[in-house]
């Protein structure tokens, strides 16, 4: 996926694993957590490939809302779903990126808004 200021590429597994998650949680909002190759000449490019995933713990989620565990100090993409056509991050998104950056400053945040559709937040 090219996005304005960086390229993400999924290995095929990891893509297929989020895609049906995102198929099997439509109902309402979920999060995952992904962790990226350490390659320094894919950072130079501005280039991230995407080797893992993992959902965190889900404390609540609803059709508009999921709270869940930080992830690892290790990930360096923190996605999650919004409901279909809206990827536009919230207040409470923005804020969630904002003190998870106090632990890890180069974590970049997907919305994920419907299959191969997402906006970036740095």
């Amino acid at each position: 996926m090219k996005l304005d200021e960086f390229t993400v590429e999924f290995e095929e597994l990891v893509l297929f694993e989020l895609l049906t998650l995102y198929y099997a949680n439509q109902a309402h909002e979920f999060c995952v957590c992904l962790q990226v190759e350490f390659d320094e000449n894919l950072f130079l490019k501005d280039k991230y490939l995407v080797t893992n995933l993992y959902v965190p713990v889900i404390y609540e989620q609803s059709y508009s809302h999921v709270r869940f565990e930080s992830c690892s100090s290790d990930t360096l993409i923190m996605l999650h779903t919004h409901p279909y056509k809206s990827c536009l991050a919230s207040n409470t998104d923005l804020e969630t990126l904002e003190k998870s950056q106090l632990g890890n400053p180069n974590l970049v945040m997907l919305v994920m808004c419907e299959p191969g559709r997402f906006s970036v937040y740095r």
